[in-house]
């Protein structure tokens, strides 16, 4: 092999490995808030007064399995065209803390006003990770606008459920 041969393979393992750990990450940061939820939070969250247009339970399972690969896809797109350390990488590391602590916030401590809080400094990261990705011109700024969507339908689901309390 030849050394540009050798870069463009150390170049391609690069990649490869940041777009397995944006998988690992992405769906860590669900596990994390899944070990928040219990069978009784559950109950409890069944019990709660929604407001309109909540979806059956099983639409979230699904629709979250979906958002956390586009998301996964969103940061490997971006990672692997930029350093291994940008702000934007932070602010995608961040928001993965916010989107589990909500979920240990909302269904966990059943805590409705500080999950709507975390909810809404996720959406500012995220618009914020939508921005970056339009200014650079990366892939990610696709990826990301089914994750910003699904996350305002779940500020208005978790600021309907505060008010309705």
């Amino acid at each position: 092999m030849t050394p540009a041969s050798l870069s463009g393979h150390a170049l391609d393992m690069t990649v490869i490995m940041r777009y397995i750990v944006a998988f690992i990450a992405s769906y860590a940061a669900g596990v994390v808030g899944a070990l928040f939820v219990r069978p009784a939070d559950l109950a409890w969250y069944h019990a709660l007064e929604k407001p309109p247009f909540a979806p059956p339970d099983a639409v979230f399972g699904i629709v979250w399995i979906i958002i956390y690969a586009l998301m996964a896809l969103a940061l490997g797109s971006y990672w692997s065209k930029s350093k291994l350390w940008t702000i934007w990488v932070g602010m995608f590391l961040a928001s993965l803390l916010f989107n589990a602590a909500w979920t240990m916030f909302f269904f966990g401590f059943h805590a409705i006003f500080l999950g709507l809080f975390d909810i809404t400094f996720l959406a500012i990261v995220i618009i914020g990770l939508e921005m970056g990705a339009w200014d650079v011109g990366s892939p990610a700024r696709f990826f990301l606008i089914p994750y910003l969507i699904w996350i305002l339908f779940a500020w208005y689901l978790n600021a309907g459920v505060w008010l309705l309390r």
